[in-house]
């Protein structure tokens, strides 16, 4: 069993613009995003580079703001927001590039489209990159 400080040794962090990850290079066991994916032209590129950079048994772990439109719908109320996810429109942009992909809130491990949304955020986990 390995000892905390051989964890940490193992870890590396990227925090920056996709730009600047390493893509394709290396396989990574864990990749994180956290409200990042709204703000950008083309919220697909970042399940696309996760799914190329993530190990096959990996995991992609992100969250979305929430809001009761599709994300074809303008944004409202966050200036900086490109676009919005309901449920199915957070999927449709994540299935493409992985075979499992579950999505819930910040209260709920699992999300059915027919329920009321909890908190303020969609939190999903992604596994199995095509």
């Amino acid at each position: 069993q390995a000892s905390l400080e051989e964890l940490l040794v193992s870890i590396e962090a990227i925090d920056g613009l996709m730009s600047r990850f390493p893509q394709f290079r290396k396989w990574y066991d864990v990749i994180t995003s956290f409200e990042v994916m709204e703000h950008l032209e083309k919220p697909e590129v970042l399940p696309d580079v996760a799914s190329r950079s993530m190990a096959k048994d990996g995991v992609f772990y992100l969250s979305v703001p929430f809001n009761n439109h599709t994300a074809k719908e303008p944004t409202v109320g966050d200036p900086f927001h490109k676009w919005v996810f309901d449920w199915k429109g957070l999927e449709d942009v994540l299935k493409p590039y992985f075979r499992e992909v579950r999505i819930g809130t910040q209260h709920m491990t699992d999300f059915h489209p027919d329920i009321q949304p909890v908190g303020t955020s969609w939190f999903v986990t992604c596994r199995e990159p095509k």
